[in-house]
């Protein structure tokens, strides 16, 4: 984020993130923001739809879990969700080390898209803003040895297509076309453009 704009943590200083996601965490707490974790645990079953849609339909549902599970908040409520479109393939979390070595061996040398969607609750104003943002990732070719390190650390685990960018997968990548704040898994820059269009 440019340095003359206005700190994400000015926009919102204090809010409730409804996301066990700790690349979430701590990308808002290096923004500077007070953040209260509360994730929900909802049906993350996947509706035949474009992958667009469904990281959207997903984030608002974590949105409407929090609300069914807890009394309705006083501070801003961000909830999100992400996912990876590769080769019109849909890819989620890893359940195992073994399919987390499938997916980044399938996305060696290739591209895949990061689709990443927010559900954000302003109590004060009694909205939500809702969107979905897409970067475009190209890894550099893996080798098997590459991977097998990169598994060993564990880093794999609860992330989307099984790499955390601002981690130790942080070499596999040759390029990125979007915003990096969308692969690790909340797009920040887009939420803030629309705040400051708020005048919030």
């Amino acid at each position: 984020m440019d340095s003359k704009e206005t700190p994400f943590s000015r926009l919102i200083p204090r809010l409730i993130l409804a996301s066990q996601s700790s690349g979430r965490l701590q990308l808002l707490e290096e923004m500077g923001c007070q953040v209260v974790v509360k994730p929900t645990y909802i049906d993350e079953t996947r509706p035949l739809k474009e992958t667009p849609e469904i990281v959207a339909i997903l984030a608002k549902r974590k949105l409407e879990g929090y609300f069914e599970q807890h009394s309705p908040p006083l501070i801003p409520l961000l909830a999100a969700d992400t996912l990876i479109d590769f080769k019109g393939e849909i890819v989620g979390k890893a359940k195992t080390a073994a399919e987390a070595k499938i997916i980044l061996e399938k996305f060696s040398n290739k591209s895949h898209t990061v689709y990443s969607a927010y559900a954000l609750y302003l109590p004060h104003l009694g909205t939500t803003l809702e969107g979905v943002e897409a970067t475009k990732v190209t890894f550099k070719p893996l080798s098997e040895k590459e991977i097998d390190n990169y598994l060993f650390g564990g880093e794999w685990q609860g992330a989307a297509g099984a790499y955390r960018i601002q981690g130790e997968a942080a070499p596999f990548i040759d390029s990125i076309e979007g915003e990096i704040s969308t692969v690790v898994g909340l797009p920040i820059e887009a939420i803030s453009a629309i705040l400051k269009q708020l005048s919030f």
